[in-house]
């Protein structure tokens, strides 16, 4: 079976086990409050994520770019968790949220050679058929395309049209 669909069934339940365990540790007011709170977070959250694009954008250096877009990917996935009501949602959200623990993640899956995230992310312009990353000029023109030129040429003196007078 998909483990989507598994987490798509399973994950509700698990929060509501977590309601009912939690919140009846806690009371039901903290709850609601702890609720509104980490929604109001996961909601700040996502509105600054226009800053991390705006940087990530102006990057120069291509690893920069790459763990930029890690970092905002990050921090999508806690606002959304964030909001997303649960106290098991919350627990994952909340070590996403610290820059510390993001580059942690980012360089351990930095360092798999089967990651995503190859370890120079310098890119270069070699072919998919394996050419190497050599300099190509490309110029720019127009043509248009003419008739080949006859191979054989007649000699003899051109015939004028009859004039009618």
């Amino acid at each position: 079976m998909n483990i989507f669909l598994l987490l798509f069934i399973f994950f509700p339940l698990f929060e509501i086990a977590g309601f009912v365990v939690i919140g009846g540790e806690i009371g039901l007011g903290s709850t609601l409050l702890w609720l509104m709170a980490s929604a109001a977070l996961g909601i700040w959250v996502l509105r600054g994520q226009g800053g991390i694009w705006a940087r990530v954008q102006t990057a120069d250096d291509d690893l920069f770019v790459v763990e930029g877009m890690f970092d905002a990917l990050c921090l999508l996935a806690a606002g959304l968790l964030l909001i997303f009501p649960g106290f098991i949602s919350d627990f994952i959200a909340l070590p996403l949220l610290v820059p510390p623990l993001r580059r942690l993640i980012f360089r351990h899956i930095q360092k798999r050679p089967d990651g995503f995230i190859r370890r120079h992310a310098r890119f270069t312009n070699t072919t998919r058929h394996g050419g190497s990353n050599t300099q190509t000029t490309i110029i720019e023109a127009e043509y248009s395309e003419i008739d080949p030129v006859p191979t054989q040429v007649d000699n003899s003196a051109p015939t004028l049209p009859p004039q009618n007078q």
